[in-house]
């Protein structure tokens, strides 16, 4: 709401001889300098020798004088005496009540509008400003109402349309509202605020890429405002750019260090990065500036969790439970830190409160399942599973926790499908990424296994250690990165994509790699993952690239897909998928290994679309042959113009014979490689035959080398 103009006030009148005496003082009084003003109306004010409508006059500029000092406890007081003087004057009352608004006197303020619009109905601002106190009260119905009435008497005021736009957002209806901020922003390009408000209904909406870029265009046009560098950050966050993310939230801190969300959201982005001891400073902080936001301290409490420090989450949990008895996220997060510290029957009983509590709430719901699980009361385990996944069918952890109990409880079928579906996901939280961890161990377990075994899983905690490298080979630097393409925009999901990546990244972080485990990744992602990677090379002894998707040749020349690709025509294939020779080139300056390998010789699900489209470029079937650098060795699931097959079981056969070999002591490279195309042969049949290009140096190379 804008500040309140002095207007039809009532007609000044006086003497001759009046006129004379005090002009000066009248000119002063009315001057928009508010110092001059109030000397001049004071003057006259003290003199009291002039007519009742011309001292209600002085009262009411030196109630605009006071208002511009922002002295609303006097502005207020000097409307009264201008009121007392001259009840009829609409800009008086409506004066008045802006102050009483700016000082929280709500429906002080409203019978002031109220009773401004009883002597002048058509007036648009006082709609306005009424509808702008509804709107502080939290009446954003009735705040609508007259934001209307103010749009049929006004149509060109672009705060109007803002903070109409603001109510709709509050009251649910984004659409409403994003028409609005864009009218306002129509009537007003460089409007910061109706920026920042779009982005924050278009992140409401999960819409966060775009949301930043209207908090961008809100910073731009207005630098320096925290709360838009804190907003731009919490969207940066679910955009997974953590990174800039913090580097907002430092921003937001600098210029305003009391930022409590902008501490909190910044030990959010710190928690999701997994530096663990970051977030705790600064969640620290925002406790420490609001001791009774109970968020920030959940927060904390819950990243204690997560570092395996139970005893004082647990702490953490009490303290905040002493002052809210009925805090169903504390009970869920100390019941989760009981459960983890064996303590099954007192966590039993807060999981059971947290769920009554917080009612369908899906993260109470998996604690309450993983209890039950754990005390192998697995029909009541998968049955809370079962809810939460209904109610959230994103929870990585859930499904990979629900394909634990079906494997407890012998369905070995239902259990792969669960632990394939986990791994399918992306984390939304360092438990999701453990889970899913132990879930590709038990999918690599069960490919292993013959389909009639019996299950050897036992139930532990994700926060167990983890299998302990090969230190055999921890004297060398080995980086690895494994990316799983399955779940395609535009064509059939790929069956084991996902699972062949997620089991090989396990094995190869097991040999003692430093492994980057991406899943679905647009061209956007896969382009940023890949230069991250090759920027690790050069500091390698080993560099290896695992692929698992779909894989193409177009006019002699392979490329790997990215999930959000279309390729409705052969002539768009170089801007929407990446070049085979891009990622050798990534690998390239490693000190020694230099392997590539390609699970991605499937049959073309856009071949039939692309041949469609008019063009010159030849479709192959399969990848196409290449010859890499010397020291580049590149490993195709099947030889050139061949295809690869998915296979029956939970990873592909090439996938499976991978994972076979890879863990077997002495087994030179090459030679692992020879096996693994016998092996292959055998599984299919002959239908497959993988091939190796290119070659390595002459020293002997070993995954896993004698103890």
């Amino acid at each position: 709401m804008r500040a309140a103009a002095l207007c039809f006030a009532a007609a000044l009148v006086l003497s001759q001889g009046a006129w004379a005496e005090s002009k000066k003082d009248w000119d002063d009084c009315i001057s928009s300098d508010a110092a001059v003003s109030l000397d001049g109306c004071s003057k006259i004010i003290a003199r009291g020798i002039d007519t009742k409508n011309n001292l209600a006059i002085a009262y009411f500029n030196r109630g605009i004088a006071y208002q511009n000092k922002g002295d609303h406890a006097k502005t207020i007081a000097e409307f009264n005496q201008s009121i007392r003087l001259n009840a009829s004057d609409p800009a008086a009352y409506r004066n008045r009540g802006y102050s009483y608004a700016q000082t929280g006197e709500f429906d002080l303020a409203i019978d002031d509008y109220n009773q401004t619009i009883k002597l002048k109905p058509d007036y648009a601002s006082i709609y306005y400003d009424r509808g702008w106190t509804y709107a502080a009260k939290e009446d954003h119905a009735r705040a609508l109402n007259d934001y209307n009435r103010a749009v049929e008497l006004d149509k060109d005021n672009h705060d109007l349309y803002n903070d109409r736009g603001s109510s709709y957002a509050e009251l649910g209806d984004l659409d409403k509202a994003l028409a609005d901020f864009d009218k306002a922003i129509a009537l007003k390009p460089d409007y910061a605020l109706a920026h920042a408000n779009r982005g924050w209904v278009l992140a409401r909406r999960d819409k966060h890429a775009d949301a930043v870029v209207e908090y961008s265009e809100a910073i731009r046009l207005a630098p320096g405002n925290p709360d838009n560098l804190n907003d731009r950050g919490w969207s940066l966050i679910k955009t997974e750019q953590y990174d800039k993310a913090i580097a907002d939230f430092s921003e937001a801190i600098r210029i305003k260090p009391d930022h409590v969300h902008a501490w909190q959201n910044r030990g959010w982005a710190y928690w999701l990065k997994g530096d663990l001891d970051k977030a705790l400073h600064d969640l620290d902080q925002a406790v420490s500036l609001d001791p009774d936001n109970l968020d920030p301290r959940l927060d904390r409490a819950a990243v204690l969790n997560d570092k395996g420090e139970f005893d004082e989450s647990i702490a953490a949990y009490d303290k905040i439970l002493a002052v809210a008895p009925d805090e169903g996220r504390a009970l869920n997060g100390r019941a989760w830190g009981d459960a983890q510290k064996g303590e099954l029957e007192k966590a039993l009983a807060d999981a059971e409160r947290a769920v009554s509590l917080l009612k369908d709430e899906p993260n109470a719901l998996h604690t309450r399942a993983w209890i039950y699980m754990t005390k192998g009361q697995l029909d009541a385990a998968l049955g809370d599973f079962d809810r939460a996944l209904g109610l959230d069918s994103e929870l990585a952890g859930a499904y990979a926790d629900r394909g634990h109990a079906w494997e407890l409880k012998g369905d070995r079928d239902k259990a792969i499908a669960d632990y394939r579906k986990a791994l399918s996901l992306k984390s939304r939280q360092l438990y999701d990424d453990k889970a899913k961890a132990v879930a590709a161990k038990r999918l690599a377990a069960l490919a292993s296994a013959p389909p009639d075994a019996p299950s050897a899983v036992a139930v532990a905690s994700p926060n167990s250690p983890p299998d302990q490298p090969n230190h055999a080979a921890l004297a060398e630097t080995r980086i690895a990165l494994v990316i799983g393409n399955g779940t395609y925009a535009n064509v059939k999901a790929l069956k084991n994509a996902d699972s062949d990546a997620s089991a090989v990244a396990a094995s190869l972080q097991r040999l003692g790699f430093e492994v980057t485990e991406r899943h679905n990744l647009s061209l956007a992602d896969l382009t940023k993952e890949l230069k991250a990677f090759g920027d690790r090379a050069p500091t390698a002894d080993w560099a290896v690239v695992y692929y698992a998707g779909h894989g193409i040749e177009v006019g002699g020349v392979n490329y790997l897909i990215p999930v959000d690709a279309e390729l409705a025509s052969a002539s768009h294939v170089d801007d929407e998928a990446m070049p085979l020779d891009r990622v050798l080139g990534k690998v390239q300056s490693a000190r020694k290994l230099r392997l590539v390998i390609l699970d991605a010789c499937r049959e073309n699900p856009f071949a039939a679309k692309m041949a469609s489209a008019s063009t010159t470029r030849s479709i192959g079937r399969g990848l196409a042959r290449i010859e890499p650098e010397a020291g580049v060795l590149v490993a195709y699931s099947a030889k050139d113009g061949q295809v690869a097959q998915d296979g029956d079981g939970p990873n592909s056969p090439f996938a499976a014979s991978l994972l076979k070999y890879l863990d077997e002591p002495g087994l030179e490279i090459n030679m692992l490689f020879r096996r693994v195309i016998d092996d292959v042969q055998t599984r299919t049949g002959g239908q497959q035959v993988p091939f190796t290009y290119g070659s390595l140096p002459a020293e002997a190379l070993y995954f896993k080398p004698n103890q």
